[in-house]
């Protein structure tokens, strides 16, 4: 994997045009902290990296925890089967793409909640004990997960006025560390109240990512 890695970063290197509207600037820490304070001011921004960091939590806390849930009764699923769980990721390129595509259509806006709302239902349809209702609420949380991420970074390059860069590492770091760390916290939950605690976690935070998102109706895409 890491040497497929080095020859793709080589292959760009010499395979990729020259820039032409990027305009070099000195850096230094007073450039940068005045760019960080402007965008921690901006209110839309720290909104949205709000809901990268919601809408990761839910996705990878959920992956976490399923195949615990899968390999015990009354599923009682091989490893090697739920394995196959993870093919459920294309429906997360189909919501990449669909979002992307709503979202220039309708305005950021309108397609973000809407995304969020499909991603909360898909964790709740996870909570019958059937396999085929759990496989449908994996793929609709993905699709919506994945769709929510597409629109929420790109509404974050658009409208960031300074240092896009920043404003982009910033979502970013939001985004892991939802993973990191409600996918950690998710275990918590597991041990005490099983597959409803992972539920009850997930389905909260995730649910408040969508108020913020409502709240961004009337903002401007």
């Amino acid at each position: 994997m890491g040497v497929l890695g080095l020859a793709a970063t080589v292959y760009f290197w010499v395979a990729l045009p020259d820039s032409r509207y990027f305009l070099p600037r000195q850096p230094g820490w007073h450039s940068l902290a005045s760019d960080f304070k402007t965008i921690i001011k901006d209110r839309l921004l720290l909104r949205l990296f709000f809901i990268g960091f919601a809408v990761m939590s839910g996705f990878v806390t959920i992956y976490n925890y399923v195949s615990y849930r899968l390999i015990a009764a009354p599923f009682e699923l091989s490893q090697s089967e739920v394995g196959l769980i993870f093919l459920l990721y294309v429906f997360g390129s189909i919501g990449a793409s669909v979002g992307g595509s709503l979202a220039s259509r309708f305005g950021h806006n309108h397609v973000l909640w809407i995304s969020i709302a499909i991603m909360v239902s898909g964790i709740i349809l996870t909570l019958p004990e059937q396999i085929g209702t759990v496989l449908l609420g994996l793929s609709v949380l993905t699709f919506g997960m994945f769709a929510s991420h597409s629109i929420s970074s790109g509404w974050v390059s658009l409208h960031a006025k300074s240092s896009k860069a920043l404003a982009a590492s910033l979502y970013l770091f939001a985004y892991y560390q939802g993973g990191s760390l409600i996918g950690a916290i998710g275990g918590l939950f597991w041990e005490g109240d099983g597959w409803y605690g992972v539920v009850f976690i997930t389905a909260g935070i995730v649910t408040v990512g969508l108020i913020s998102a409502i709240s961004l109706i009337y903002k401007r895409t």
